[in-house]
This record gives structure tokens, sequence and C-alpha cells, in this order.
């Protein structure tokens, strides 16, 4: 049983950055429980916690227009624990956005159900001090917009 759920656990992360990579939301979202949540880390990056229509509407309306193509995710470390329903992956996300290049440090904490195949909860925690450098260029780039 929890070969099959191991086996579960490292099809789905494939499958998930896969869709990240290939820009399909609707495969992003595809394998994740009706009850998932996703959480951005640190919590004082101050993105409140979102369920999938959430995470649908701010990926939509805040993410998708400021990439020009899908995010790549290099992952460097990989822990999976079938007994816990958990997997932890540690990496560098990848992509070319509307200010140029996005290289953002990350680890993905993902809480799977008891099959293994669908995630109940996703933490994402990233490079604080990067991502509110890119911010500012993507602020900046918003307000060059609007002159």
């Amino acid at each position: 049983m929890a070969d099959t759920v191991l086996e579960n656990m490292k099809h789905y992360t494939q499958k998930l950055l896969d869709a990240y990579a290939a820009w399909d939301l609707d495969a992003i979202l595809a394998d994740r429980a009706v009850e998932c949540i996703y959480h951005a880390r640190p919590e004082t990056a101050g993105m409140p916690p979102m369920n999938n229509a959430e995470y649908r509407q701010w990926y939509t309306t805040e993410i998708m227009p400021l990439m020009k193509q899908g995010i790549k995710f290099e992952v460097h470390n990989a822990v999976y624990d079938a007994e816990a329903h958990k997997s932890v992956l540690h990496g560098i996300s990848t992509s070319e956005s509307v200010v140029g290049p996005y290289r953002n440090e990350c680890i993905l904490i993902t809480s799977f159900n008891e099959a293994g195949d669908k995630a109940v909860k996703i933490e994402e925690m990233f490079d604080s001090a990067y991502f509110q450098q890119f911010s500012q260029r993507l602020q900046e780039f918003m307000s060059s917009r609007e002159k």
C-alpha cells in the first residue's frame, strides 16, 4: 500500500511540475482535492490562504499576465513520506516575465489524501527578498505603462 501511495505522490508531483512548465492552469488544478488550500509562505508575504477557486482567480489575473511563458521548477532536493502523506521539494523556479528573467528559490510542501493522488494542502515558501525585489520591478513596469 505504501508503495502505491509513494508512486501516486511522485506521479502527482511530476504532473504538477509539467503543468506549470506548460502554463496549463487546468492541469495545475486538476489533481487538487476539492478542499485543497494553497498557502504562500512566509506569512509575512501577506498573502491569504486560497481555495482552488481563489487560486484560479489570483493566478489568472495576477500571475499569468506577468509571465511570458510557463514556470519551470528545477528540483534540487525531493523528500517523499508515504506514511505522513507529504512531499517536500526544494529548488529554483524560472521563467521569463514582462520585466525580464524570473528566478526564485522555493520550497513546495504538499500534503496528500490517503491514496496520495490528490493534494489537500500546498505550502509554497519562496525567497521573500527576491520576491520583494521582483515585485518592485513589476510595480515600476506597471507605473510606466500607466503614463
